[in-house]
């Protein structure tokens, strides 16, 4: 921040016909007219939403949630006031691990991975065009390691 400037709310303008605006138009109509939602003026940011769509070049071997000795699945996770609305979550196969004869080996255990994302959410929920930045933790693959093993006294 610079200084003698004061932190702003950042308002984002939608796309026409995205998912996010399509599963919003009832909500949205009606705290607009309830008159719910913050006045815009002098607070906006431009973002442009086709960065969420280009390939950033990196080249990533599929099959690694099949391969590794802790495998994992992904499942969708659903939420119309978070931008992106769908995020794809790693959900471990197996409590144990995959042993060299594809056996599970419950002397091990697989563990969720996970990561820290930035999210939008919007924020009243309902208003077209503001949206709060929230860290969210997000499981994004499986890893084998020791258990742990307490003794008791």
């Amino acid at each position: 921040m610079y200084p003698g400037r004061r932190a702003q709310k950042k308002v984002f303008p939608e796309q026409r016909g995205s998912p996010l605006e399509t599963s919003m138009q009832r909500t949205r109509e009606t705290a607009v007219q309830a008159g719910n939602c913050p006045p815009l003026e002098g607070k906006s940011v431009r973002v442009d939403f086709r960065i969420f769509n280009q390939n950033q070049g990196v080249s990533v071997s599929h099959g690694f949630q099949n391969r590794s000795s802790s495998p994992w699945d992904y499942n969708i996770t659903r939420d119309p006031h978070r931008f992106p609305s769908e995020i794809a979550e790693a959900q471990c196969r197996y409590s144990g691990c995959i042993n060299a004869q594809g056996q599970e080996d419950s002397s091990m255990n697989s563990v969720a991975i996970q990561q820290e994302i930035l999210v939008l959410r919007r924020e009243p929920q309902g208003c077209p065009n503001s949206f709060r930045l929230e860290k969210m933790r997000v499981k994004v693959g499986c890893t084998c390691v020791t258990p742990i093993v307490r003794r008791a006294a």
